[in-house]
C-alpha cells in the first residue's frame, strides 16, 4: 500500500482515538502493535525495543494542520499507551541542526492553536486532561525542544 499525499492527523476529544486521513485508519488505546506494522508499514520510519516492555514505532509521511508531522507510538506489552509528534516549521531557526528556543516556541504556539480546534479546550497551561488521558504541548526544558503528545489513562482509574 503506498500513500500518494500525507496523511493528516486528527485526535477525538471524546476518546483520544487518533485518525489518520489519507491511509483511513484509526488509532485507539490498546491498538495492537501488529496493526501498525502491517496496516501502516509504509509509513514507519524507524523503531525501538527497549526490551522491557516499551517499544516506540515512528510513523513519518504524515500531516498536523498542514504542516509535515512526525508520529512516536508508543507500545507497552504489544499494545498503544501514549504517541508524541511534532511538526516542522517552514524557515526554522536551528543551532547546530537542532531547533532553537524561538523555533520551539513558535512550534508549541501553532500546535496548541490546533488543538485548541481539535479538542475544544483552552490548552492555557499547556496540559489537558480528560477522562480517557491527557494530551500537552510544552516546552521540554531537559531536552530543549518542543514537546507535544497524548497518553492514555490507566482504565482502573
Amino acid at each position: 500500500m503506498d500513500y500518494l499525499e500525507p496523511s493528516a492527523l486528527s485526535i477525538s476529544p471524546r476518546d483520544g482515538s487518533v485518525y489518520l486521513r489519507g491511509a483511513n485508519e484509526l488509532l485507539r488505546r490498546d491498538t495492537p502493535k501488529t496493526f501498525v506494522a502491517t496496516r501502516l508499514a509504509p509509513l514507519i520510519h524507524r523503531s525501538i525495543n527497549h526490551q522491557n516492555g516499551y517499544e516506540w514505532i515512528w510513523l513519518g509521511h504524515l500531516t498536523f494542520a498542514g504542516l509535515p508531522c512526525g508520529l512516536g507510538l508508543c507500545f507497552y506489552a504489544e499494545e498503544l499507551s501514549e504517541l508524541s509528534f511534532g511538526v516542522s516549521l517552514p524557515a526554522p531557526e536551528l543551532i547546530d541542526g537542532w531547533p532553537n528556543r524561538a523555533t520551539s516556541e513558535r512550534e508549541i504556539e501553532f500546535v496548541r492553536e490546533e488543538l485548541k480546534t481539535q479538542m475544544n479546550r483552552s490548552f492555557d497551561s499547556g496540559v489537558e486532561q480528560f477522562g480517557w488521558g491527557s494530551v500537552w504541548c510544552l516546552f521540554d526544558e531537559r531536552g530543549q525542544q518542543a514537546s507535544s503528545g497524548l497518553r492514555y489513562g490507566d482504565r482502573r482509574s
